[in-house]
């Protein structure tokens, strides 16, 4: 028998802007199919689910206009509700259009007296209830709980009804389109907190957010330079995140490793989902899976939505594709994306600052914005310090940067608030690699933590012989074998899958229940990892090799803090430094007259002030008639 398709208008653009799209989608049902086919899966997962004892659908039998029987058991008594179900709107006293109110209570005062048949019994009602998903009037909804009257009928709206599809169908609501993508949008306006934590709190990345400092020019740009007092400084550009959101124009932001580049894309999902704009997040992965248009990449984000359901749909809504390590696709993908129109498809993406790519916004992560710790620290609420630790951090982390040479972003400043949550009495500069092996640790849980279920050791040696194999499909029944095999070999006290919950839970990893498969839950944790199998059994070779083809500070600093002599990794790469030439002094001159001509003076005006030193020295009478503030310049 042929599957019959669930009923629901073709999507439409209006309800990415209608909060409504649930009640909208009743309200466009047919009464049969509201009440045969809707209400009847609703009732059954509510059986399942132990809300409800039994119903059954009785339209039909002329029971005094009663659809459904429904049988609640409480602890006191057993009770059971008739249900009338309706499609069309009510008002008080009806019209050609509406039902009336009037007649509808009268009905259901007369099956307050009628017997009916539910399980081969006969029985009575104890209240009957209005299921309505089309409109109902103020005054109609009063005339059903109106003092005098004989029963007081319950009203449930298509509010209401949709919350309990919500709660106990949501594969039901993810068939339907419209509710489906209201629904997607909702998701990613209020995302779940992050496997990670940050001074003992899961990051979520709307509301725990350290505002980066975005700038138009890279870091070493002198164009990024300005005048100011005749100091150079960089300039200050004040870009507003949701300025670059709400822009139709391919953009990429660019930053080094470390940077917060992926998490800075998922809190800009958050902020396009906030506007009613369709935010897509998409890896690497899923656009270099064969040669797919991206109409049909987006349609396997949201299975309700054919390929040609998004081509329509993104003509009047847009679409913002969120591209994490956007310089790490080949370069046909990357025309094909980039030649797509940003008034139907932008594409958003990140990359490492080294790549260049004409014809987008470019935009550099250049470090963090420091007025945004307070509302940071805030946002996670657990120092229970106030001003006095915000104030302490502040100095020790402009300290800590000014001193140690550690990358200005927010990976370096949220891990510094935590050692300086740790150490609240003297505060230590650490490396940028003490950082790193920190923030594992955090995860892990650290050697003398027991909130945990597993050892910090055991879990160490498993994910550092996990990393060593590279090519391993990370997937739940693999991950599961090994950890058997692991625990066997070593001879460990632990339950196989008492330690796989501990590592889920963690933050090391995320998973994807419904593909079965997992991830590291941040590339560091398994660079990590990679570096330390390799450190290990001494063979430094891979790591050399990526060195030595490009600037990489994350895994030099992972390595060297990995490394009790560093010497073996150095030499290769001694050659390498050696060959880089400084700048010499007439180019730094020249750089800064050209990016500030203004700071340094011209030849003409730096020959008539050394004239007018040397008459300052030889010339007692030039002397005496120049002023003293203007001796004192001129010395």
């Amino acid at each position: 028998m042929k599957k019959k398709k669930l009923p629901g208008p073709i999507i439409s653009p209006a309800f990415l802007s209608d909060t409504n799209a649930g009640e909208s989608w009743l309200s466009s049902l047919t009464e049969p199919e509201f009440r045969d086919e809707i209400l009847k899966q609703l009732f059954s997962k509510m059986k399942k689910a132990g809300v409800i004892d039994a119903f059954e659908n009785i339209h039909g039998r002329n029971d005094k206009g009663i659809d459904y029987l429904l049988v609640e058991t409480t602890i006191l008594k057993r009770r059971i509700v008739g249900i009338q179900v309706k499609s069309k709107g009510i008002t008080r006293t009806g019209d050609g259009a509406s039902l009336s109110s009037l007649d509808v209570k009268r009905e259901c005062e007369a099956a307050m007296d009628h017997e009916f048949i539910l399980q081969r019994d006969k029985v009575r009602l104890d209240n009957v209830d209005l299921w309505t998903s089309a409109h109902i009037t103020e005054d109609a909804e009063k005339e059903f709980t109106a003092p005098g009257g004989r029963l007081k009928i319950q009203v449930s709206k298509a509010t209401t009804v949709f919350a309990l599809l919500e709660k106990f169908c949501p594969d039901l609501i993810a068939k339907i389109p419209q509710c489906a993508l209201a629904q997607y949008i909702v998701s990613k306006s209020n995302p779940i907190a992050k496997g990670f934590k940050l001074l003992g709190v899961p990051l979520n990345p709307k509301r725990n957010f350290l505002l980066p400092t975005l700038s138009r020019n890279n870091t070493g740009s002198l164009t990024r330079l300005a005048v100011h007092n005749r100091r150079i400084s960089p300039k200050r550009e004040g870009i507003i995140l949701k300025a670059i959101v709400s822009k139709p124009a391919h953009t990429l932001i660019k930053g080094n490793d470390l940077c917060g580049k992926t998490y800075l894309l998922e809190h800009l999902q958050c902020l396009v989902a906030e506007t009613f704009s369709l935010p897509f997040m998409l890896t690497t992965t899923q656009l270099k899976e064969g040669a797919r248009s991206i109409h049909s990449i987006l349609s396997k984000v949201l299975p309700s939505l054919s390929p040609r359901d998004i081509q329509e749909l993104v003509k009047c809504n847009r679409a913002i594709l969120l591209i994490d390590d956007f310089d790490e696709l080949e370069k046909q993908r990357q025309d094909e994306l980039l030649e797509l129109n940003p008034n139907e498809i932008t594409v958003l993406g990140t990359a490492h600052s080294s790549f260049v790519r004409s014809g987008i916004d470019d935009y550099y992560i250049t470090g963090v914005d420091y007025a945004s710790i307070p509302k940071f620290l805030r946002s996670l609420d657990q120092t229970g310090k106030g001003i006095t630790f915000t104030d302490r951090a502040h100095s020790f982390i402009s300290r800590s940067l000014a001193s140690s040479g550690l990358p200005d972003s927010p990976f370096t400043v949220a891990m510094l608030l935590q050692e300086c949550q740790l150490t609240p009495t003297k505060f230590s500069t650490p490396t940028m690699g003490r950082l790193i092996e920190r923030f594992i640790e955090l995860q892990l849980g650290s050697h003398s933590d027991s909130a945990h279920s597993v050892d910090f050791e055991s879990k160490r040696e498993f994910l550092t012989r996990l990393a060593g194999k590279p090519e391993l499909s990370l997937t739940v029944g693999c991950v599961k074998r090994l950890l058997q095999k692991h625990i066997a070999s070593r001879s460990l006290p632990h339950d196989p899958e008492t330690f796989y919950l501990d590592l889920m839970n963690s933050g090391v990893f995320s998973q994807d229940e419904l593909a079965g498969t997992i991830a590291w839950s941040h590339p560091v944790i398994k660079q990590f990892f990679w570096v330390r199998s390799l450190v290990s059994r001494d063979k430094l070779a891979p790591i050399t090799r990526i060195l030595t083809g490009r600037q990489n500070a994350t895994l030099a600093a992972i390595a060297g803090s990995q490394m009790k002599n560093a010497i073996k990794l150095m030499e290769p790469l001694i050659d390498s430094v050696a060959k880089l030439q400084l700048p010499s002094r007439e180019e730094l001159v020249n750089a800064v007259r050209e990016v500030a001509p203004e700071a340094l003076p011209s030849k003409v005006e730096e020959d008539a002030m050394l004239d007018r030193i040397e008459r300052l020295d030889s010339d007692s009478e030039f002397a005496g008639q120049l002023r003293p503030v203007e001796c004192t310049q001129l010395c």
